[in-house]
Formats: C-alpha cells, sequence, structure tokens
C-alpha cells in the first residue's frame, strides 16, 4: 500500500491558480530585481562610482621618517632631518613668465637662472 493513500492528511494539495500566482510572484520580483540592477549599474553608474570613490579614495598624509641610526657605542651615524623640496617636471610644467616668476620669488632665485636650469617644452606644431 502506498503512503499517499492512507494518510491523505499529510498530502499538500494546492489549487492551480494558487501555485500560478506564487510563481507569477517570484518571478516578478527577480524580473524587478535584474531592472533594478541593471538601471545602477548600467544606466546610472555614477551614482555607484562616486559612492565607491568617496569610500576608498582618500588622501592621508603620512610623514616619512626614520628614528637615527646609531653605532654599538650609541652615537649617531645618521640622523633623518626634515628638508623642504621643490621639483618640477619639464613635461608638466609650462614655462611662461609668470609661473617663473612666481617659482624664482620662491626659491630666490632669478627667473633666467631658473629658466636656464629647467628645460622647456618643446610645443609641437601640427601643420
Amino acid at each position: 500500500m502506498r503512503f499517499e493513500k492512507r494518510t491523505p492528511e499529510l498530502r499538500l494539495r494546492l489549487e492551480g491558480w494558487r501555485s500560478r500566482v506564487v510563481l507569477a510572484l517570484v518571478v516578478s520580483g527577480f524580473a524587478l530585481l535584474a531592472a533594478r540592477a541593471f538601471y545602477l549599474q548600467g544606466m546610472n553608474h555614477d551614482f555607484l562610482q562616486q559612492k565607491g570613490e568617496a569610500r576608498y579614495g582618500r588622501v592621508v598624509e603620512m610623514p616619512a621618517s626614520r628614528g637615527p641610526v646609531k653605532d654599538r657605542n650609541g652615537n649617531a651615524l645618521a640622523i633623518s632631518t626634515p628638508v623642504e623640496s621643490i621639483w618640477a617636471s619639464p613635461e608638466d610644467f609650462d614655462a611662461d613668465g609668470a609661473s617663473l616668476r612666481a617659482l624664482a620669488k620662491v626659491l630666490g632665485m632669478g627667473a633666467a637662472e631658473i629658466a636656464r636650469k629647467l628645460p622647456t617644452r618643446i610645443a609641437s606644431s601640427s601643420g
């Protein structure tokens, strides 16, 4: 004898329309989630990009200073000292008169001396 025939109370029997409604709700829920994911990631990705940059794109200033290097008698061999420095990349530095004068003022040098030390960019002419 089969188990279902002996205990009809244990058999779960839903009407046909109920199972179709549940299936339609589940499928529409997944379709709604897929449409929302497509909208956020495909069409409106600027919002997520800004949120990601806000969480991970930070500027953290970390001063790099080492402790003194000493010999076995405790005498200092090398000591880190803070130094201010200025550098310029010839590719990125626009060597016009105003920039050279401003740099000369900061360095306490003449603009002609800086122009001599810093090679200027060669402007590529098209045509």
